[in-house]
């Protein structure tokens, strides 16, 4: 670059827009080549980190010419008593409670073209909503959810990227009336995307399953995942003590090469404590405005709310900078022979299995007693079991042998 940032002077609302645009396109520039970060950016332009990242959002979207002060450059439209008497109408018909920003999602789906700031004074005006006033008359501390957050990690550590490290979240609430049910959700732990979110009636090692795989289905093979003990209890049907679910978990990730993490950070704590209360406000409002009630109609909703959710909540990644992903190959991997519960079996010396007090034979075949290929007993979600020996499927338990 030409010029050093240290040329630039404090830009404000008042200077002109050609000003603006030439300001922030070198200090973008500077940004994205991670020469600076975003508080470090804001303070060059004179402005606040969260005007900053706004600014960023903008220009991703329509260039330079998204960041024209449009209130200078467009003619404002009077409303009409009958425009307002109908928003009015919308949100205490239809979105009572609901915060503005919430409701103004949803009236610019519905084509509403005027801006939040008109939304939220006409809803106030009429009392539908109300104000919070601010103590001392200061405005509130910054949280560190305004920091930059590549600035939580080291300047070479790949968890700056979408797919380094995601964490499975666990959130029981009652989504819709009178049914507890658990939200697993699998979120990138840089950019807040939800890659996975279903409801469950319990959330336990097989929904922790379920979630690991619709990522790699549909993303790739990620780096690292948070641990989160609320999955797994110890299983009784196992045999010994180590084998709890947890230990499986672990397995299975092993087979995956994920790695485990076992502590998350304060930052990371603190997003997810955000993301939970977010989705606490507003998920059980979206499913009641379409009156759902069963956790098969919720689920197919959630398929297709997960984008929206993520286009309003998800950092945004520029498609140039590279992600952790890498492609899942389904030739060399058999997901549901991993994410399965696995247990030993005992093979006698005249290549019997015994299984659980039964001495199994499966289409006349011996298995033959080697320690290098341990025959074992793959459990699945619905149910059955197939039993292996090295790579090779020897055969299945029928259910009522193995109950």
């Amino acid at each position: 670059m030409g010029t050093g940032i240290a040329a630039f002077l404090p830009m404000t609302r008042q200077e002109p827009n050609e000003r603006r645009e030439a300001d922030f396109e070198s200090v973008y520039n500077e940004w994205q080549a991670q020469r600076i970060n975003q508080r470090r950016a804001a303070e060059i332009l004179g402005v606040s980190v969260r005007t900053f990242r706004r600014w960023t959002h903008r220009y991703r979207e329509g260039g330079l010419a998204e960041l024209e002060d449009k209130r200078k450059t467009q003619p404002i439209r009077k409303a009409s008593p009958e425009e307002v008497e109908s928003l009015e109408r919308l949100y205490s018909t239809q979105y009572l409670g609901w915060s503005v920003q919430h409701f103004y999602e949803h009236y610019v789906e519905r084509g509403g073209q005027r801006s939040y700031t008109w939304v939220n004074d006409r809803l106030k005006a009429s009392g539908l909503v109300g104000t919070k006033p601010r103590s001392n008359g200061e405005h509130p501390a910054v949280s560190d959810s305004s920091t930059d957050p590549r600035e939580a990690f080291g300047p070479k550590s790949k968890v700056g990227v979408a797919g380094a490290l995601l964490a499975q979240n666990v959130v029981p609430h009652e989504w819709v009336p009178s049914q507890q049910w658990s939200l697993v959700a699998t979120v990138d732990s840089f950019t807040n995307g939800v890659y996975s979110g279903f409801l469950a009636k319990q959330a336990d090692i097989w929904s922790a399953f379920r979630g690991v795989r619709e990522v790699l289905e549909r993303y790739g093979f990620f780096d690292c995942l948070i641990e989160n003990r609320a999955f797994f209890g110890r299983d009784s049907r196992l045999a010994t003590a180590e084998s709890t679910q947890l230990s499986q978990f672990r397995r299975a990730m092993g087979e995956l090469g994920i790695e485990l993490v076992v502590h998350r950070s304060q930052r990371s704590q603190s997003r997810m404590a955000r993301f939970v209360q977010t989705i606490r406000e507003r998920l059980p409002r979206e499913l009641a405005s379409p009156r759902i009630t069963e956790r098969e109609d919720a689920n197919a909703f959630l398929d297709e709310y997960w984008s929206r959710f993520n286009q309003r909540f998800a950092a945004p990644l520029d498609g140039e900078r590279k992600t952790a992903f890498d492609p899942l190959d389904h030739a060399k991997i058999e997901l549901h022979n991993v994410l399965c519960l696995k247990e030993s079996l005992q093979v006698d010396w005249e290549g019997y299995v015994l299984y659980r007090g039964r001495h199994l034979r499966f289409d006349g075949k011996r298995l033959r007693e080697d320690s290098k290929n341990k025959a074992r007993v793959h459990e699945y979600r619905d149910g059955s079991r197939a039993v292996y020996q090295g790579r090779r499927l020897v055969g299945r338990i029928d259910a009522g042998l193995a109950d």
